[in-house]
């Protein structure tokens, strides 16, 4: 292949990345909109709401180190082909639902069948793209998930007043599988020699990388925030809706606003770190997370909607630096060796968070009778925890001093 073949085809991958991580957001994302009319069909309690939102990361979590295992052994692209087809498929299905039970298994099933997308995303990435590009190209993915946040509320309520809430999960279904053919025909992971494939197979001790502390840090850091993520993700909409008392065509319009922001913060933020934070991240993290937990409870007592939106936007800020700054530890903190199986663990720390969060809040609502006060210091305090495990972080030249941050011989 050619230099400028070679080229070509690893922005063709980025491309086909982009729109497949587009699509994967929509079809977790919608679900957080589309529950409001699930909920009145089929007279569910805020538990069972919970449930409803927690069952796709209950699979996604199980699987995101499966995941990433079955991406190394038969192929990332093979791998995420087949995970796009599944997930699509479960996304249609999610239409053809008649009951609570029936809803809550094929949303596990969802799970475990998109998992493996985002292990196999950063091996092709890996793959096509020179160390000192890999972070621009993980950043464009990045991108495509807040992109999904921002237009999925506009989306989904649109479709689902015109057409109904089933029709919105076939129609995305539809696409999915389309993008998963196009997948099939374009990504390819390129040919390795044997030595290339002889240090694939090298395997590091599980145990090693687990007595790091950075480890336990970072991934409660991770679970904080993204307990905070998603939880808002997934009970705002309602909020807006059942408290704040707004339709859902003017729900869905002002929900993109904090989406478009922490977009921007995402471009911003990725320099912000790299220019002026680098070896000051564990203080910046502390200082945002206060400032999230700040913003949100504002929000919750804010006196009217325009300013609830303001402190939805301002924590959306503040939490996306943190997303980033988090994801970037594993990165720069540990060896080569050891990378993809410590970003594996961080990042079922997040997912663990995804699962436990939509099921927490709405269990808290049911609880106090409706209100989200409880719920509210819930996610202030889940703040503060990721503040102080922030803190705990050791500097980067301890951890470089670490044995267990090389890999065992």
């Amino acid at each position: 292949m050619t230099r400028t073949a070679e080229e070509r085809q690893k922005y063709i991958v980025l491309s086909m990345l982009f729109i497949a991580w587009l699509i994967g957001n929509l079809d977790r994302m919608v679900i957080n909109v589309a529950v409001i009319p699930i909920v009145d069909e089929f007279s569910l309690d805020p538990t069972s709401q919970g449930l409803i939102l927690s069952s796709f990361f209950a699979g996604y979590a199980l699987m995101q180190i499966p995941g990433g295992w079955l991406a190394d052994k038969f192929g990332a692209a093979k791998i995420l082909t087949i995970s796009l087809f599944l997930w699509s498929i479960f996304t249609a299905l999610t239409g053809s639902a008649w009951s609570l039970v029936s809803l809550i298994l094929i949303r596990f099933l969802f799970g475990l069948g998109e998992a493996p997308f985002s292990p196999s995303s950063a091996v092709l990435i890996s793959e096509h793209f020179p160390k000192e590009q890999r972070g621009r190209a993980q950043s464009t993915l990045l991108s495509a998930s807040v992109i999904g946040k921002a237009i999925t509320p506009v989306l989904a309520s649109g479709v689902i007043v015109w057409l109904g809430w089933r029709s919105l999960f076939f129609a995305i279904g539809v696409t999915g599988m389309v993008v998963a053919v196009l997948c099939l025909i374009y990504l390819k992971s390129p040919v390795r020699d044997a030595a290339a494939s002889k240090s694939q197979q090298t395997k590091v001790p599980l145990k090693t990388l687990l007595k790091m502390p950075l480890l336990w840090s970072l991934l409660l850091t991770s679970f904080g925030i993204y307990f905070v993520t998603w939880g808002m993700a997934s009970w705002m909409p309602t909020y807006l809706v059942k408290v704040r008392h707004l339709d859902l065509v003017s729900m869905g319009a002002l929900s993109t606003i904090p989406s478009v922001t922490s977009f921007l913060a995402m471009l911003a933020g990725g320099v912000l770190l790299d220019r002026w934070m680098a070896g000051r991240e564990k203080g910046f993290v502390a200082v945002c997370a206060l400032l999230t937990g700040l913003f949100i409870y504002l929000m919750f007592n804010a006196p009217s909607v325009g300013m609830v939106v303001l402190y939805e936007t301002l924590s959306g800020i503040t939490g996306t630096f943190i997303v980033i700054a988090v994801g970037l530890q594993p990165l720069k903190r540990f060896s080569q060796e050891v990378i993809g199986t410590a970003m594996g663990i961080v990042n079922f720390g997040g997912q663990a968070a995804g699962f436990v969060a939509p099921l927490l809040i709405g269990m808290t609502v049911k609880a106090f009778g409706g209100s989200y006060t409880a719920a509210l210091w819930i996610l202030v305090s889940l703040m503060v925890v990721c503040a102080i495990a922030a803190m705990t972080w050791p500097s980067e030249r301890k951890t470089a001093a670490q044995p267990a941050a090389t890999p065992a011989g």
